[in-house]
């Protein structure tokens, strides 16, 4: 598997993922069209007026999730239902260590994440937080409860299983990148796929490239890319494969605030203009409100949402679940 990883090849039929140029840049294949780049600015950040081709492309590529998500992965499906709650937890709980030194993170979680929004997860430190999106996006086991997502019910899946669920359908965004030093940032953006068999959808990979503004960085490897450029790179890969659900851990921590401004407004950008499901863990107030939704916790419990709130607003609702 080691040398798969290490050597991602391009589509069998020769097309390119792109095609360098010395004095734009790149340009980028959208369907059947070449369009020319402008270089992006050292900082990684992006001009709105470069992304309306990029759009359109994309909301083509959003009606089609749309339309497959439903018919997707059934041999690991046990129910199909359509439903605009695309994660679903049934009196979740976690229960770390034995008998005298139990320590309960999570107790008895209901809650439903909507398809097509982006979802914030706030509450004080040790609220459990973090271990219910490990619990969601199948990177750790609940005690007790079930979690269902897209059909499938997570908590009767084996590890193999839950494996391939974490490769095929969802994405992670992290608050380290998790970039490897010897590919670069295109070999990066494709490693998930190329481990998985898969050929990319190159329609697809190049909108998401274009929209991120890292179509001139796709050669560079971590080392040469800013921090702002290396979460860019992981958002790519995150959505690569178009899965259902993007989970997101502490992901503009390590990025200064215009980079982490300019990150989240492309995870919004994604829910609200290309329809994919975020979900984000964070301690940020200023974060959280780039939300639809916040779903607060407290000692393992779910202690409150709110909708569409400012940041004074979550501050507010953060102040009285640490009381």
């Amino acid at each position: 598997m080691a040398s798969r990883a290490a050597t991602i090849s391009q589509p069998s039929d020769g097309g390119p993922l792109w095609s360098a140029t010395e004095s734009v840049g790149c340009r980028i294949l959208v369907g059947d069209e070449l369009i020319d780049q402008q270089t992006a600015g050292d900082d990684g950040s992006v001009d709105a007026s470069r992304t309306t081709r990029a759009t359109d492309a994309m909301d083509h590529h959003v009606i089609r999730t749309r339309n497959e998500r439903g018919h997707r992965h059934t041999d690991m499906s046990t129910t199909t239902t359509a439903t605009s709650t695309i994660v679903t937890t049934h009196a979740v709980s976690k229960v770390y260590g034995t008998q005298d030194n139990q320590v309960h993170a999570l107790r008895a979680v209901n809650t439903g994440i909507n398809q097509g929004e982006f979802t914030a997860v706030m509450g004080p430190s040790g609220s459990g937080k973090s271990t219910l999106m490990h619990c969601m996006a199948g990177l750790d086991r609940p005690t007790s409860g079930t979690i269902v997502l897209g059909g499938t019910d997570i908590t009767a899946l084996s590890e193999r299983q839950l494996t391939d669920l974490r490769r095929d359908r969802i994405g992670f965004v992290f608050q380290k990148f998790n970039l490897l030093s010897e590919l670069s940032a295109h070999d990066n953006i494709l490693l998930p796929l190329s481990i998985a068999g898969r050929r990319p959808d190159r329609d697809w990979v190049n909108t998401v490239i274009e929209v991120l503004g890292i179509q001139d960085r796709l050669r560079h490897h971590p080392s040469e890319l800013s921090g702002g450029q290396q979460q860019r790179v992981a958002i790519a890969r995150a959505l690569a494969n178009r899965p259902d659900v993007v989970f997101a851990d502490e992901p503009t921590g390590n990025l200064d605030t215009s980079t982490g401004r300019e990150v989240l407004a492309f995870l919004r950008r994604s829910t609200r203009d290309f329809g994919q499901t975020v979900v984000m863990v964070t301690h940020d107030p200023a974060a959280a409100a780039e939300a639809d939704r916040v779903v607060l916790l407290a000692d393992g419990r779910i202690a409150g949402e709110l909708r569409e709130p400012n940041r004074q607003q979550v501050l507010a609702a953060l102040d009285d679940v640490s009381r």
